[in-house]
């Protein structure tokens, strides 16, 4: 019966987390004799085990020692250890790989948006650290273009994406190159004007948002 025993500690600390152990030993154990090794502090080897299930490396002679100095709550604690370093062990993460339609019905959103003045829902859609870079070099914040647009001083008649492309460079990055035909309303003049973009779109909380647009003129 004692050698069963002494055999089910064995295989429970060869399992365990070998630190754990260890730290609980010079605490609960302080004085616990050497077992089948020598020339090492009393205790410091106590989960050094290196054998097969087959092959006991401790004299039946120390059976007894270690029966008398392992303790219940030891006991309990050898297993605790075992069952936690598996129970801790991080999780796999498995990650879908993101879909560059998703991207592209965003930009659809943000467009249709734009035309038809719902700047409620494009200030949604919009990440509040996003920026918006006119083709003449202007560069706004949200909130600068935000204000522009409610101001009535410039309005997205119609915005026309073609010759697009979508990379997703990150699991949360999306870029999006393209060409664009616009009619722009400034102070009151419709302007036809013709445009290469490249958009930034940022994946979070879930939804993918407006972050970046630059733009720079083409010929039409």
């Amino acid at each position: 019966m004692e050698a069963e025993v002494v055999w089910l500690i064995s295989f429970l600390i060869t399992g365990a987390n070998i630190e754990n152990f260890q730290f609980y030993a010079k605490f609960f154990l302080p004085n616990f004799p050497e077992v089948g090794r020598s020339g090492h502090k009393p205790g410091c080897r106590l989960v050094r085990i290196e054998c097969s299930q087959n092959e006991n490396p401790y004299p039946m002679k120390n059976v007894s020692t270690l029966l008398k100095n392992v303790s219940p709550m030891v006991l309990a604690l050898l297993l605790f250890a075992s069952c936690n370093s598996e129970s801790t062990a991080p999780a796999e993460t498995v990650t879908a790989e993101p879909d560059p339609q998703e991207v592209l019905d965003r930009e659809a959103d943000r467009v249709a948006y734009l035309e038809a003045q719902d700047y409620d829902a494009l200030e949604e859609l919009m990440s509040p650290t996003s920026t918006y870079t006119h083709s003449s070099g202007v560069m706004d914040t949200r909130e600068q273009l935000l204000n522009t647009l409610r101001s009535g001083d410039v309005i997205y008649r119609s915005l026309d994406h073609h010759d697009v492309e979508v990379r997703i460079i990150a699991p949360t990055v999306a870029i999006i190159n393209g060409s664009s035909d616009l009619v722009v309303n400034v102070q009151g003049e419709d302007l036809d004007v013709y445009l290469r973009f490249t958009l930034v779109y940022t994946y979070e909380d879930g939804v993918w948002s407006f972050e970046a647009w630059h733009s720079s003129p083409r010929e039409p």
